[in-house]
Parts: C-alpha cells; sequence; structure tokens
C-alpha cells in the first residue's frame, strides 16, 4: 500500500525527488496533497507527467499511467432494469445554464449506466462526505465547522461516495474552469478516500487496494477517471465521452456515450465486487492500526476561495 514500482522505477522516489526540484516555483496544492495526477489533463510543462517524461521517458509515464487489469468483463444478468432517460433537441441550445446542461445531457448517460449497474446516485448540490469529515475536525472559536463542498454528482458503494461528478458549461466553459473542476475532483477524491479508509477499517471490508471514481465535464466532454493509494494518490484516466450537440451527430454521439458509460461502470461494478468478495473479519489491533496509519495521512493544503462575481456601479 505504501509502495509504488512498475519495471524497476521508484514512482515516490521520483515523486519526492519532482518535488525537491519544484520547491522553488509556484507548486500545485495537488502535489502538496500527495496527489500524482497522471491524466493527460495534467501533462503541462512542469507537472509530474512532464517531469516523468523528462527524467525517465515516454515508456515510464505509460508504466505510470497503467492501471489495475479489470477482473470483470462482461455486465451482469438483470431481473428488472429501470432507465433514466434522456431527450434533445435537434440541437442543444446554448442557452443551457450549467445545470440544465449536466442534468438533461451528460448525467443522463452517467446515471444511466449506474442504474442499469443497480448502484444508486444522486445529483446536484450534495455535499461529499469525505471533505466535510475533514472539515468537521477543525474548529473555529470553539465551534465544530459543518461545512462541505458540494459535488454535481455522486454514486455509492453501500453509504460511501465511491463516484464524485464535477461538471461545466456544455457551451463557453472557461479554461479556469475546467482547471478548477479537476482540483476539486480530485480533492474530493482524496477525502473520499482516505474517510472510506477510515471507515472501513471498522467493518469486515478490505482495507487495502481501494479505488474511488470521478469525472469532470467540460464544453460538452467529460472524462472519467480513477484515484487508488500507492504512497501518493495516483489518479488514472479510464474513458471519456463527448455529447452529441447536433442531430446529424445524434445516432453515433449517443451510441459512444453509452459505451463509454457502461465501460466506467464496469470499472466501479468491479471495484464493489472486489469490496466485497475481499471481506474479512478483523482483529481490534488490525482496526487500531488502519485507523493511525490514515490519521498520518497529511491533511490537505489551504482550500481555494471560490471567486464571486462584484458587479460595477454602472450595472446597478
Amino acid at each position: 500500500m505504501t509502495e509504488w514500482q512498475e519495471e524497476g522505477v521508484d514512482y515516490i522516489a521520483l515523486f519526492k525527488e519532482y518535488q525537491r526540484t519544484m520547491a522553488d516555483e509556484v507548486f500545485t496544492s495537488l502535489a502538496n496533497d500527495l496527489i500524482a495526477d497522471l491524466t493527460p489533463l495534467s501533462s503541462k510543462k512542469g507537472s509530474f507527467p512532464h517531469f516523468i517524461n523528462q527524467n525517465k521517458g515516454l515508456k515510464a509515464l505509460k508504466a505510470a499511467r497503467r492501471g489495475r487489469e479489470m477482473t470483470r468483463t462482461e455486465w451482469p444478468a438483470f431481473k428488472e432494469i429501470s432507465f433514466h432517460y434522456f431527450k434533445f433537441d435537434s440541437e442543444i441550445p446554448s442557452s443551457l445554464n450549467e445545470r440544465e446542461v449536466f442534468v438533461d445531457c451528460t448525467w443522463s448517460f452517467i446515471r444511466g449506466a449506474f442504474t442499469m449497474a443497480d448502484i444508486p446516485t444522486l445529483m446536484l448540490e450534495i455535499a461529499t462526505n469525505g471533505n466535510k469529515d475533514r472539515k468537521v475536525q477543525m474548529k473555529v472559536r470553539g465551534e465544530r465547522q459543518d461545512c462541505a463542498r458540494k459535488a454535481d454528482g455522486v454514486g455509492f458503494h453501500a453509504s460511501q461516495q465511491i463516484y464524485i461528478a464535477e461538471s461545466a458549461l456544455i457551451y463557453g466553459a472557461t479554461q479556469d474552469k475546467k482547471d478548477e473542476d479537476a482540483w476539486r475532483s480530485r480533492r474530493a477524491l482524496r477525502d473520499s478516500w482516505v474517510s472510506q479508509i477510515k471507515a472501513t477499517s471498522q467493518t469486515p471490508h478490505p482495507r487495502s487496494g481501494m479505488s474511488v471514481f470521478g469525472s469532470t465535464s467540460h464544453n460538452g466532454e467529460t472524462q472519467f477517471f480513477a484515484m487508488d493509494y500507492k504512497g501518493l494518490f495516483r489518479v488514472r484516466t479510464l474513458t471519456s465521452m463527448m455529447v452529441p450537440m447536433q442531430a446529424m451527430s445524434f445516432a453515433p454521439g449517443i451510441q459512444h456515450c453509452i459505451l463509454a458509460c457502461l465501460e466506467f461502470v464496469l470499472h466501479v461494478l468491479d471495484e464493489s465486487e472486489r469490496r466485497n468478495s475481499a471481506a474479512k473479519m478483523t482483529s481490534h489491533e488490525e482496526r487500531e492500526d488502519s485507523l493511525e496509519a490514515a490519521a498520518a495521512i497529511p491533511t490537505t493544503s489551504s482550500t481555494r476561495k471560490k471567486s464571486i462575481f462584484k458587479p460595477n456601479k454602472s450595472c446597478i
């Protein structure tokens, strides 16, 4: 659980070297939070993937991005299937706000796949449990802080948030919004992972090799990814989809979105089955060890302040 080596490369040691190299630069909070973001979104100059490629080559970067082999290859048989239907106009109007886009377009595909897999979901302004668990441990003037970040969509394994989604506009979403959602989603998954480790250490469920999942949507494209822990919180891309914007691309676009969501949910199903099949009773000493290990993980860096629009006097 604390080792990450692929084909002779010690990636934890490489990450520490990356931190030393970047000590005098503008250091990202994700790296400060021990999050090794390996997705294509993170490959720009100065990122950890760029550092791996420069120092160990493309082969080492590909090895770092290699995910755990999925054991599930087929969908289970369903006695009863209920669909969350979706419906589009001939062309998706540009006047849709962020919530309408997420609910009527992106979430229709994602939630439909989760519903088929019998995995419950919730949408719109859902408090992320792990973030809340971390914040309530902090006190201001003797009062506990009970304010959690909100997610656009959440999927559950038992009572645990195994999937967290962030979404932006389907037209005109800015790069700043894309970067902010990527940052928020990875921080939320880190909090979720730590929270679930603390919870499972007190129940007959596995305490290692655990993954959590997320997605970010930006200008019609959705990226699906997974996070696990190997001495660092590793983030990998699993698949992606592009919502069809016009009638001429509607049929093939829908097929691609459905298949991408089904492929993604297979990964989530596989993780759920691993957790269930690996369940075992643990001793009091083992539970204490797990809780101490979870408590030893450093708290996250300072949370970014959300920008608030302030109209100038001419707008009033």
